[in-house]
């Protein structure tokens, strides 16, 4: 003899399996967070049919500069200066096209008065022999030109650094090579037998920040052209480096842990340690902000590839850890293209930000410049 069901145990079957579909769905989100955006979405700013290089923003973030290639008559390298508000063209010069390939770099000084970039010393064939061009921000017009020492590779961007007055190169023969940009004279190298893999300069030109290539950090009194001592000693391979403006606080994010530390350049003490989001491995440029109160980190991983640390007041990246972040950076491919979407991945080994802290200019693939306008979603309407 069957047995019967009354009306309300169907109600409450019913009730059972809608509690359980939730319980589903809520582990379900656990392993796919969706990351809360910090700001509004970077926006795709120029396209470019020949590829990107790097871009970089001026100071008082009015200016774009990039290096990049045009198929057709105008094939490049060239470095393009925009106008940021009007997107518009204000001029160009060639880049470096090297025996090595399409290469280049470009950087503001801290004033904003001056473009410093790569170029090749022979217009009519492939060379590794390379100037560095001095260029008038405001014209376009050719400053000087500063030999380079063979071996100081300047368009790798973690190997040079630029004040107001000096342009320090790391080279393959000596520790770096300190330049005066008003005179392009040479003043000198800095002593020591390192290799310097990662460099970061103060803002007035004094301190110079490096990592060995291996897990140490040096630094060095640029002005007197003298050796400061060794900084720390980590556990593992230390990726990238930076200086505060003022010279007086350190960064670092090492290979091995997931971590960004901030030391004392003088004391050598640890001031404050955080997790980031992206593997550590896969760390790009680390920068303060020009107020010296934020650490922002490139790499390849959630949040379009940045992740923004106020240092002094928090002991978290900003907006929080997604939750199974590391674990997701860890997939060699992370649910496919879904799941980066769903993630917003990226991929940022350098960019440029202006002093204000509100504009970033990065290049996201090799044939496109974003810019994030770092300013706060609104909140949400009260119900």
């Amino acid at each position: 003899m069957p047995t019967s069901i009354r009306p309300h145990s169907w109600l409450s079957l019913l009730l059972a399996c809608a509690f359980c579909s939730s319980l589903v769905v809520e582990v379900h989100s656990q392993d796919e967070p969706a990351v809360k955006p910090l700001f509004p979405a970077p926006r795709l700013w120029k396209e470019y049919n020949g590829g990107v290089e790097i871009a970089s923003i001026s100071p008082d973030g009015k200016q774009v500069a990039v290096v990049a290639g045009l198929r057709g008559k105008t094939n490049g390298p060239w470095v393009f200066v925009y106008d940021k508000g009007t997107g518009k063209e204000r001029y160009r010069f060639p880049a470096l096209y090297s025996s090595s390939g399409f290469l280049g770099t470009v950087t503001f000084t801290p004033d904003g008065k001056r473009l410093v970039t790569v170029v090749a010393r022979s217009e009519t064939r492939r060379t590794e022999e390379q100037d560095a061009r001095v260029t008038d921000a405001a014209t376009g017009k050719l400053v000087r030109l500063i030999p380079l020492r063979a071996g100081q590779y300047m368009y790798v961007h973690t190997r040079y650094a630029v004040s107001d007055k000096v342009l320090v190169i790391a080279g393959t023969k000596e520790v770096a090579t300190v330049y005066d940009l008003e005179t392009g004279k040479e003043l000198g190298n800095l002593p020591g037998d390192q290799r310097l893999e990662s460099i970061s300069l103060s803002r007035d030109g004094r301190w110079l920040l490096a990592t060995d290539g291996g897990s140490r950090i040096h630094a060095w009194d640029v002005e007197k052209r003298t050796y400061f001592g060794k900084i720390h000693s980590h556990k593992s391979t230390i990726r990238s480096v930076a200086i505060s403006p003022d010279g007086v606080t350190c960064a670092f994010v090492a290979r091995a842990d997931h971590h960004i530390y901030v030391i004392d350049r003088v004391s050598r003490e640890e001031k404050a340690k955080c997790d980031v989001v992206f593997h550590a491995a896969n760390a790009g440029r680390l920068r303060f902000t020009a107020d010296g109160k934020t650490l922002v980190a490139g790499g390849i991983g959630p949040n379009y590839g940045l992740a923004f640390w106020d240092w002094k007041t928090s002991k978290e990246i900003r907006g929080g850890y997604p939750k199974g972040a590391q674990k997701f950076v860890h997939m060699r491919n992370p649910r496919g293209e879904e799941g980066r979407k769903a993630w917003r991945w990226g991929d940022v080994p350098d960019f440029s930000m202006s002093d204000d802290g509100k504009t970033i200019a990065f290049v996201p693939t090799s044939d496109k410049v974003n810019l994030w306008e770092l300013i706060s979603p609104e909140p949400p309407p009260k119900k």
